[in-house]
């Protein structure tokens, strides 16, 4: 990076003549983030190599812990899975009793606002200021 690109001699050029950052950035078509870092504004180059040498040895340590605790790890047991034994009380053939399971069932609670419509609506229908849902079809 020894040779400077246009856009950051036109960059440089405009932040030192007193324009923002980022306005500068877009007048040389860059990101704001880009321009901070290739120009070194404020320590930026620095602290966002810090940053990734930070984050490549925190990877570094998950690597190792993750490939350590393979490497020590017991081998598996070459016999096949099974259930655990337990043990169940038997019931004497005369208490031998039929057990149902009924699922519960829930019913949508409607609101009263809707309950109150419904009851209007019905009210309407008896009165006959409105027909009857279906009632055209039922004729016929």
């Amino acid at each position: 990076m020894s040779e400077t690109s246009p856009w950051q001699e036109e960059a440089r050029r405009l932040i030192d003549s007193g324009m923002p950052v980022i306005e500068a950035a877009r007048a040389v078509g860059q990101s704001e983030y880009t321009v901070r870092y290739v120009l070194d504004i404020n320590g930026r180059r620095a602290k966002v190599d810090a940053w990734k040498a930070a984050k490549r040895v925190r990877n570094a340590k998950r690597t190792e812990s993750k490939t350590s605790v393979r490497a020590y790890a017991e081998p598996a047991a070459n016999r096949p899975l099974t259930l655990p034994r337990i043990s169940m009380q038997a019931l004497p053939d005369e208490d031998k009793r039929e057990i149902r399971i009924a699922p519960r069932t829930r019913v949508a609670q409607s609101s009263g606002g809707a309950d109150r419509i419904r009851e209007i609506h019905r009210r309407m229908i008896r009165e006959g200021r409105i027909r009857e849902p279906g009632l055209p079809d039922q004729i016929h």
